[in-house]
């Protein structure tokens, strides 16, 4: 296998150790077992499929679009009130910040900029300049 790759594989492995991984996978596991969470993703999926098969007719009914709308703006409030989902959500945007981190500086060293100096930053810098997108 390619140096390149190996060094990858290993730069995995490393971030895998890290607390901020640790942090998403136990938040990630807690989403998962938390039941009432679960209920109510399940909700906004049954609610978010009506509103589709109601958008993909011919002659739509505005008022049931309109309520379904509400009910789903509902059940999602509830979901991201969700003390389980909140604990994802931070924890994720930690892992995020560093991948987010280690890609930057590995495009610009991609770029030509030099590996012992090339500045890097955590999370989004509001610059979009060497950026290599927020997804």
């Amino acid at each position: 296998m390619d140096e390149l790759l190996l060094k990858t594989r290993e730069l995995g492995a490393l971030l895998q150790k890290e607390p901020c991984f640790k942090a998403y996978i136990e938040a990630k596991k807690d989403n998962d077992a938390d039941e009432a969470l679960q209920e109510h993703i399940g909700q906004f999926n049954l609610i978010r499929l009506s509103m589709d098969e109601e958008l993909n007719r011919e002659e739509k009914d505005e008022e049931r679009l309109k309520s379904l709308n509400e009910e789903l703006r509902g059940v999602y409030g509830k979901i991201m009130e969700n003390e389980s989902m909140q604990r994802f959500k931070t924890a994720k945007k930690e892992l995020d910040g560093k991948v987010n981190a280690v890609y930057s500086l590995l495009i610009r060293c991609a770029g030509g900029e030099d590996p012992e100096t090339a500045e890097f930053s955590e999370g989004c810098t509001g610059n979009c300049a060497g950026c290599g997108g927020c997804h």
